[in-house]
């Protein structure tokens, strides 16, 4: 199977699996055929090996090749197309953005929370089994998870730091994958370095990194990966596999673009099957690892009634301010920005109405795209650009996850980077097609100029202070609890919050911190009233109340080592500090709790005597969670196999153009 799904042969696996189990059931056949060689055969299986070819004459054989089609396939131009230019261009920009983030060892605000300690510890928050937060829920992780993960894996040594890194390179990796995305549109390097830097300034992007939400920055990235592999996934197993990797991590990262992904791959599904004729194993493959990758969160919500929210973002739940409807629709998630940036100048702004217009450039060079010897290219773009537009403006109607007891809406932003990402396409084809060099130049710096002026204020504000991002820790807890959950210990920390309406906020964190890779949607979306949660309120209210019901004992029942009266951020009002000196007073005289003191993150006690162990997982639900594990982790390394490249794939891509939406070029 292995060895099939590395050569890009998917169609030879379901026949060698019959043929092996069908052999290997027919006992009498298997009887009479070794009878017969006892009878007839006269010499040792040594006198046949001469004959045999040895593996390495197979493999030349199967290289040897008498096809006589000549390559069609242009050299890529990286460097001498002012590819590696634009990149190198755009990396000194995000440096001086984000400057200040050199000397940081973390990042938080916004949606940002550290990353598990240790590559164990993310790893495990990838997969089924006890969530790290909540008393003993056992439930799917969310995709995102994984991503979380993998981006975590590549600093092993402080997995937090990974999303500095990711800060300071996101406008030189989106110009990276803009600039090989504009090669499936494009062969002049006008066009190309033209939608490299259109995707590398897109206001999505900016506004992800102004507010801090990792998830709609990583989406960014990957996006015009996808294209690239995803528009020529009819081709090849190699790029069919790829786009089903990428669209897996895409929808992870924005679950709400899954309807737009769902209408994008069944009009792929139909080209294949009615234009190309051919691919259409491919097309249906894309799918298949993000299938998997969803079903059992999509089945735990929809066993609770909650399926809706399997579209909420990934992360923890921040709100935002956005803007009216027609903004969203023209590219901004809020206009308010460039109204900022102006009163910081000293110069007096009513509104923002006229930020739009920025974009109008690249709207205009798009909506020509048609007409070009390009159409169906064109056409597909534009309706990715519709898409995207359409999932941004329902997104702010969804409130499908709550913070502090407010539903919070889907961020649009993630959305607008799929309606981006389709007129920059259209865009490039445009330009691409227009024969004088001096046009295509000046229509680019144009548009390109216009979109950095939009994202102007995204670009100055961590310069201004008029960002949420600040330096940060490895752990959202006292650090007295951190170092005790030293190596993800399962040290656990009851955490109550007075909220400014007068309520409170109450849940179990398990180890070091509240982590990015632990947050779960199925917890932050529930609409139903648990025993745990009932055993928490309970807790919380006896704690703030200063009831004279005993609650140390339910917390070492529970394993809870540590109790958090976290103070909010900013100033309270009348309501929180009423409550936090009562609980204060009430948890001082209370027997069986240790004040460890008051910390920057809040006042902490400790719980004083023997504690039971957090349940670990029972037998059905570790069978579960090894079933879930490894029917996903094959189909993602199958997905993996035919991905890879190998020499004959890559003489097969030199017959056919780089470019597509010409398929009279290409050769079936």
């Amino acid at each position: 199977t292995i060895v099939a799904l590395f050569a890009k042969l998917p169609g030879r696996v379901a026949p060698e699996w019959m043929a092996a189990v069908t052999v290997l059931v027919r006992i009498p056949s298997i009887a009479r055929s070794r009878s017969r060689l006892r009878r007839f055969r006269t010499g040792s299986w040594a006198q046949v090996d001469p004959l045999r070819l040895t593996r390495a004459e197979l493999r030349a054989h199967q290289h040897a090749s008498d096809d006589t089609r000549t390559p069609v396939r242009a050299p890529l131009r990286f460097f001498s197309g002012g590819g590696a230019w634009v990149v190198l261009a755009s990396l000194v920009a995000s440096i001086g953005a984000f400057i200040a983030l050199l000397t940081w060892p973390a990042m938080s605000g916004g949606a940002l929370l550290p990353l598990r300690g240790t590559v164990a510890g993310l790893w495990s928050d990838a997969f089924y089994g006890l969530r790290p937060e909540g008393i003993d829920q056992v439930a799917p992780a969310d995709p995102f998870s994984v991503i979380v993960a993998i981006l975590g894996s590549a600093w092993p040594a402080a997995p937090s730091y990974a999303l500095v890194l990711l800060w300071l390179l996101a406008a030189p990796l989106a110009v990276l994958g803009g600039w090989f995305a504009a090669t499936r549109v494009a062969d002049g390097a006008a066009a190309r370095i033209t939608l490299a830097l259109l995707w590398g300034a897109a206001p999505p992007l900016w506004s992800a990194l102004a507010e801090g939400r990792p998830a709609a920055v990583i989406l960014h990235l990957l996006l015009p990966w996808l294209a690239y592999c995803a528009s020529a996934a009819h081709r090849a197993w190699t790029t069919a596999g790829a786009a089903s990797l990428l669209l897996a991590a895409v929808l992870a990262c924005a679950p709400s673009l899954g309807p737009a992904a769902l209408v994008l791959w069944l009009a792929a599904l139909v080209a294949a099957i009615c234009v190309w004729r051919r691919g259409i194993a491919r097309i249906v493959w894309i799918i298949v690892p993000t299938v998997a990758m969803f079903f059992p969160v999509a089945a735990a919500h929809v066993e609770r009634g909650t399926g809706w929210a399997l579209l909420a973002d990934p992360g923890a739940p921040v709100p935002f301010a956005h803007g009216d409807a027609w903004s969203i629709a023209a590219g901004f998630v809020d206009l308010s920005a460039w109204p900022r940036l102006l009163a910081d100048l000293g110069i007096t702004a009513d509104g923002a109405s006229w930020v739009p217009l920025l974009v109008v450039p690249v709207a205009v060079i798009a909506l020509v795209a048609p007409a070009t010897g390009r159409s169906w290219a064109a056409v597909g773009a534009l309706a990715a650009a519709a898409l995207g537009s359409i999932t941004a403006v329902a997104a702010v109607g969804a409130g499908l996850v709550f913070a502090e007891g407010e539903p919070v809406p889907v961020w649009p932003g993630s959305a607008l980077s799929l309606g981006w990402l389709g007129l920059a396409l259209a865009a490039a084809i445009t330009i691409d097609a227009v024969r004088r060099t001096a046009v295509r130049r000046l229509a680019g710096i144009i548009a390109v100029v216009a979109v950095i002026v939009a994202i102007a204020p995204q670009v100055t504000s961590l310069h201004r202070g008029a960002t949420p991002l600040a330096s940060g820790e490895f752990t959202t807890l006292p650090a007295y609890v951190a170092a005790e959950a030293t190596g993800d210990r399962e040290i656990g920390t009851l955490v109550v919050e007075p909220l400014t309406n007068g309520s409170a906020e109450a849940h179990v964190v398990w180890g070091s911190s509240e982590t990015l890779g632990g947050s779960s949607v199925l917890a932050n979306s529930a609409v139903t009233v648990s025993s745990d949660d009932e055993w928490l309120a309970e807790v919380a209210a006896s704690v703030i109340s200063g009831s004279a019901e005993a609650i140390t004992q339910p917390l070492a029942d529970a394993g809870v080592s540590f109790v958090l009266l976290r103070q909010s951020v900013g100033s309270q009002n009348t309501d929180q500090r009423v409550m936090a000196l009562t609980a204060q007073a009430s948890m001082d005289q209370r027997a069986g709790f240790v004040r460890v003191g008051e910390t920057e993150r809040g006042v902490l006690w400790r719980v004083d005597g023997e504690l039971t162990e957090r349940g670990g997982l029972t037998g059905s639900d570790t069978t579960t969670a090894w079933t879930v594990g490894a029917i996903q982790v094959a189909i993602l390394i199958a997905a993996l196999l035919l991905a890879i490249s190998t020499r004959r794939t890559r003489d097969e891509a030199k017959l056919v153009p780089r470019t597509i939406g010409d398929e009279r070029k290409e050769t079936p």
